[in-house]
């Protein structure tokens, strides 16, 4: 969780860092990532095996309820996978419009088909760091 007023000044940022493996299983997995309630990125359907992602997002202050996004995904079939309204799968410019004077959520979630064995995709990490507005 993102404490409240962390983004104190326009031009503060985060970078969030994410890695994630997927099983070798053919069933259908789907990573979303949120910042607050907002969907910055969905993975839509994953039915390829064996594939390794790593995100790196920035998050930029621009205003008390804006802020800017952007970001990369690197990865096996990236280009063939991910998908967002966010403008493109590794270029998505969005204004999140994220309360920063309140308490804000960083998360991914895991959709695993029914058929899908446990622990096919793993998070093996999550770091989010302060970049203070030079």
């Amino acid at each position: 969780t993102l404490p409240a007023n962390v983004l104190a000044t326009d031009g503060d940022a985060l970078r969030i860092t994410m890695s994630f493996r997927c099983d070798a299983g053919v069933q259908n997995k789907r990573i979303r990532i949120y910042f607050g309630g907002t969907a910055l990125l969905d993975s839509s359907a994953i039915a390829n095996t064996s594939q390794v992602f790593n995100v790196q997002l920035y998050i930029t202050r621009t205003g008390a309820t804006a802020q800017y996004c952007q970001g990369a995904i690197i990865g096996t079939a990236v280009h063939n996978v991910w998908s967002t309204t966010l403008n493109g799968d590794c270029n998505f410019p969005a204004d999140p419009g994220k309360t920063l004077s309140a308490t804000q959520i960083i998360k991914a979630t895991v959709q695993q088909g029914a058929v899908t064995a446990l622990n096919a995709v793993i998070q093996d990490m999550l770091i989010v760091e302060y970049l203070r507005k030079p």
